[in-house]
């Protein structure tokens, strides 16, 4: 015990003389970037552009005015220094080195690359080495990950997230305002997409996993809500068509003094699809395990009756508890009644209301023992129809006796949020091969998926 006091002192008396040996060093170069950031700003404040910016500033009659040229000001001294640091990055490492192949390679030239970034453009010179194996060698390209394209991997996500929200001309215009970005529509639309299509190629890999048993769930929840609807997007091949739309919502139980209280929603994800409901089952299974992939207490499953909707949900979810959205069904038996009264008539609102008092109560079987079989009126015969379909799933009672929802609501807000926002605002038309890539942003978006995408660095730039 007594001997191990100085070990820990003598590592500490290393560490100050290191620390003391590595200062000088350091501050040398703090002392040469600082030399160089302020020759920078000294050069651009002596341009013609800048000497402009200040007789504004100085004839500046307003707050607004004046502020308004600071932000032009402030961006012309920040590229400037900018540059100046980035002339100091360039990757050389001597006249000759060892490329990765293990031979040597010698230095040709600087190249030059024009690049965008958050604070302006820069012209990034990077030392290029020719190797007689590889070919040009650039360092700096593979050390500091420089992008292929234009643009930073920052500027790609900053357009990408304001091309998620607006429309693309309408996102230009407000990069440009903001962030003081240079960007054309097309150039939103592009970068948008690219981003889009490496989420779409993440989701499939991550599908594919969760086939094969190899997507690790997180610990299950509570209860798991998963529900699943069509919205229409208009093509331009074929107009108006479905995209298959699913939600999934980890839930927890609170517990009160009374006991279990109600389910609050922790985390909700999405996902869309404009396709056939084969393709789409892959994503919803994904979807689920992403969630945990069924719930301790139960796993609820709420479409509004599509074949297709009840044809994955018995595929995937065998053991869900399933439930016709009651607010789907309200639409189909105020629709007859509509049908059978006259729209707005009282004796069409009584017998609707008194309907589906009765099937909210759970007398499926009474109510379509009420409806006559063989010479009833056409509204009559296809809600009797639509019943026969989805009995099985009407146990609203159950459903609200334990508190979970009797209504998809979820799932209408997700197409709202995925489709209806984005996707179909006046005049939009979609090419098929575009609109998935932006149902895959939006998703991603919505699904709170956004900081984890960009955690992984991913080659958009």
């Amino acid at each position: 015990m007594v001997e191990a006091c100085p070990r820990p002192v003598k590592a500490a008396s290393n560490v100050s003389v290191s620390r003391s040996q590595a200062a000088p060093k350091n501050h040398a170069a703090v002392v040469l970037l600082q030399s160089a950031l302020l020759q920078a700003v000294q050069q651009a404040l002596h341009t013609e552009e800048t000497e402009g910016l200040l007789l504004a500033l100085i004839g500046a009659e307003s707050l607004d005015a004046s502020e308004a040229t600071w932000m032009k000001l402030r961006r012309a001294i920040v590229e400037a220094m900018t540059q100046a640091y980035y002339d100091r990055i360039t990757g050389y490492a001597g006249s000759r080195l060892r490329c990765r192949c293990g031979r040597q390679a010698r230095f040709v030239r600087y190249a030059a690359k024009r690049t965008t970034l958050l604070f302006g453009e820069v012209t990034l010179r990077r030392a290029e080495y020719a190797c007689p194996s590889c070919g040009s060698v650039r360092p700096l390209d593979t050390s500091w990950d420089l992008p292929r394209g234009r643009y930073s991997r920052a500027v790609v996500r900053l357009v990408s997230r304001v091309g998620a929200e607006l429309p693309f001309a309408r996102a230009a215009e407000a990069l440009g305002q903001v962030a003081g970005l240079s960007v054309s529509a097309t150039e939103v639309r592009t970068l948008c997409e690219r981003v889009g299509e490496k989420l779409g190629e993440q989701k499939a890999a991550e599908a594919e996993a969760a086939e094969k048993g190899e997507l690790r769930p997180p610990p299950a929840a509570d209860v798991l809500i998963v529900a699943a609807d069509g919205a229409h997007v208009n093509t331009r091949e074929e107009s108006w068509k479905e995209t298959k739309v699913a939600v999934a919502v980890r839930c927890a139980r609170s517990i009160g003094a009374e006991g279990p209280g109600p389910l609050k929603a922790q985390r909700t994800e999405y996902t869309a699809h404009l396709g056939s409901a084969d393709a789409f089952e892959r994503q919803l299974y994904w979807l689920a395990c992403r969630q945990g992939e069924r719930g301790q207490e139960a796993t609820l499953f709420l479409g509004d009756g599509s074949p297709w909707i009840w044809n994955l949900a018995d595929t995937l979810f065998p053991h869900a508890q399933k439930l016709l959205d009651f607010y789907h069904l309200a639409e189909h038996v105020h629709q007859a009644a509509k049908e059978l009264y006259g729209e707005g008539s009282e004796a069409a609102s009584r017998w609707a209301e008194a309907t589906l008092s009765r099937l909210r109560a759970g007398e499926v079987e009474a109510v379509l023992a009420a409806l006559p079989a063989q010479d009833a009126p056409e509204p009559l015969r296809k809600l009797a129809h639509y019943l026969q379909a989805n009995r099985s799933r009407m146990d609203y009672p159950a459903f609200e006796q334990a508190g979970y929802p009797i209504g998809s609501g979820i799932v209408e807000s997700g197409c709202k949020q995925v489709v209806h926002a984005r996707h179909r605002q006046a005049g939009m038309r979609w090419g098929k091969a575009h609109v998935q890539k932006m149902l895959d942003l939006v998703t991603c978006l919505r699904s709170h998926r956004w900081e984890a995408f960009w955690a992984t660095k991913p080659a958009v730039a």
